[in-house]
């Protein structure tokens, strides 16, 4: 089963409700994986227009439109390694898709041992004309430091979104290093997020679930949050206000 020798499945799920193209209905969005062998299964989002109908909303058959999960670790969800949410990266009132997957291959395994880091796949998908595009509008590699002798543990990288800047656009900010925050910014065009990032020194903590974004000021700007527990004693919390 792990070598990929067991016959190809397919599993599919009901995954959300949600107007994804702003009409006022909600859309059906389905999550379907396949593949032979656990540590190489394919993830595939299925979008399903609502129709306004008598005395409810109906759905296609086939999917209206379509996004591939990055990598080969969809199927591995519940499990961490792959992640998805919906975001308005543009401020059009279209909701986006961001894509986030770790290598869970045994070379993706080997490499994070012997070259000390693992590896995330993220992508971004945007909603044009009912459609999202099939290749991401933008995409990048990003890596964690990994040591199996190192007290702090693996770093999972850490991957949030918000408008920071309060131009109406959201941002990404990754956290891939111990000591610093990568900030993407969101611009216009057809490339939602800037190619050079902002490095911001910040301490980064192992567990990603720890930072999060919220508008603490009122400002109509995320701020970042960063709590750093303690096995004993109390912990730390750290705010990095947006200006």
């Amino acid at each position: 089963m792990l070598l990929g020798l067991r016959p190809r499945t397919e599993h599919t799920a009901l995954y959300a409700f949600r107007d994804l193209n702003g009409d006022g209905v909600s859309d059906a969005v389905t999550l379907s994986v396949a593949g032979r062998s656990p540590f190489r299964m394919r993830g595939r989002y299925d979008v399903r227009f609502g129709r306004p109908a008598p005395g409810g909303t109906s759905f296609p058959v086939s999917a209206d439109t379509y996004v591939e999960a990055p990598g080969r670790s969809g199927g591995l969800q519940p499990w961490g390694y792959a992640s998805q949410r919906f975001l308005d990266l543009d401020g059009d009132g279209l909701t986006d898709m961001v894509m986030g997957s770790v290598n869970t291959r045994l070379g993706g395994m080997f490499r994070a041992t012997v070259g000390k880091s693992i590896a995330m796949d993220l992508a971004l998908h945007t909603l044009r004309n009912d459609e999202y595009s099939p290749k991401p509008d933008w995409n990048r590699r990003v890596r964690s430091p990994f040591s199996p002798l190192d007290r702090r543990g693996p770093l999972f990288p850490t991957v949030l979104a918000g408008d920071i800047d309060g131009d109406g656009r959201a941002d990404l900010l990754v956290g891939e290093r111990w000591n610093e925050l990568r900030v993407f910014l969101g611009t216009p065009g057809t490339r939602p997020l800037a190619e050079g990032p902002i490095a911001v020194p910040v301490a980064i903590p192992a567990d990603e679930r720890t930072t999060m974004l919220t508008d603490l000021d009122g400002n109509g700007k995320a701020d970042v949050v960063v709590q750093h527990p303690a096995t004993s004693g109390p912990g730390r919390l750290t705010l990095l206000m947006a200006r």
